[in-house]
C-alpha cells in the first residue's frame, strides 16, 4: 500500500495512542493526531495526508462527519476510514452519505484496522483508477476550465464548438467519478497533471 502520511482524528488520547502504535508497527507514518475539527483541518492543510482515520465525535462544535465532508470536497482522493462506538442509525446514515472507504466500530483490533485499510485501498482504486483513461484533449479542456474559462471561450481557443467542450466536460466528470469540475481539478492537482488553484464553478 502506498500511503505516505496518516492523520488520526480522535478525541480520546488513549484510543489515539493505540491507533498511532498500530500504524507505526505496520510501517505507516502518522503525520499528526487531532482532537477537534479545527486542529484536524490545520494538520491536514500542513501535511496533506493520503489516509484519514477519523472518529465521528470530536471535541468542539463540529464533528468528524463535517470534517470528512469538507475534505472530500477539496481532496476527493483522500482515503477515509471512520471509527466510532456510536451505532445509531441516524449517525451511520450521516456518515455513509460522505461515502467513506471504510467504517470501523470501536473497539477494534490491530488486525481489523489493517484489514480495513487494505480493503479501503482496493475500494478507492475502483472508485479512482490511477490512469483515469483521460486523453490529452481531456486534460487540456480541464486545464482551461480550471482557469475559469467558459465553454464558448474554450471552444474558440481549441477550434471546436461549445457543444463539443460541454460533451468533453461531462465525460471528464464521468471518468473521474466526480460531480463538479472543482473536484476534478483537486484530483488533477493531487496527481500533478498540472498546477492550478481550483475555482468555484457552476459546472
Amino acid at each position: 500500500m502506498s500511503l505516505e502520511k496518516v492523520l488520526v482524528v480522535e478525541d480520546s488520547p488513549l484510543t489515539a495512542t493505540i491507533i498511532n502504535d498500530y500504524m507505526e508497527d505496520n510501517g505507516f507514518k502518522v503525520c499528526g493526531i487531532a482532537k477537534s475539527f479545527l486542529e484536524a483541518k490545520n494538520i491536514f492543510e500542513a501535511h496533506h495526508p493520503s489516509l484519514l482515520i477519523c472518529d465521528i465525535h470530536l471535541e468542539g462544535p463540529k464533528n468528524g462527519i463535517e470534517f470528512v465532508t469538507e475534505i472530500k470536497t477539496t481532496h476527493p482522493t483522500t482515503l477515509i476510514i471512520f471509527i466510532s462506538s456510536d451505532m445509531q442509525n441516524k449517525v451511520l446514515t450521516q456518515a455513509q452519505q460522505t461515502k467513506p472507504h471504510a467504517y470501523l466500530t470501536k473497539p477494534f483490533t490491530e488486525q481489523q484496522l489493517i484489514t480495513a485499510i487494505k480493503m479501503a485501498v482496493i475500494r478507492r482504486q475502483n472508485d479512482h483508477p490511477s490512469n483515469f483513461d483521460l486523453t490529452d484533449k481531456d486534460l487540456e479542456v480541464l486545464r482551461l476550465l480550471g482557469q475559469g474559462k467558459a465553454n464558448k471561450e474554450i471552444g474558440e481557443q481549441l477550434f471546436v464548438s461549445h457543444h463539443t467542450v460541454d460533451s468533453r466536460r461531462r465525460k471528464i466528470l464521468l471518468k473521474l467519478n466526480v460531480s463538479t469540475i472543482n473536484q476534478a481539478l483537486c484530483i488533477a492537482s493531487d496527481k500533478s497533471w498540472f498546477h492550478i488553484d481550483p475555482v468555484e464553478s457552476s459546472y
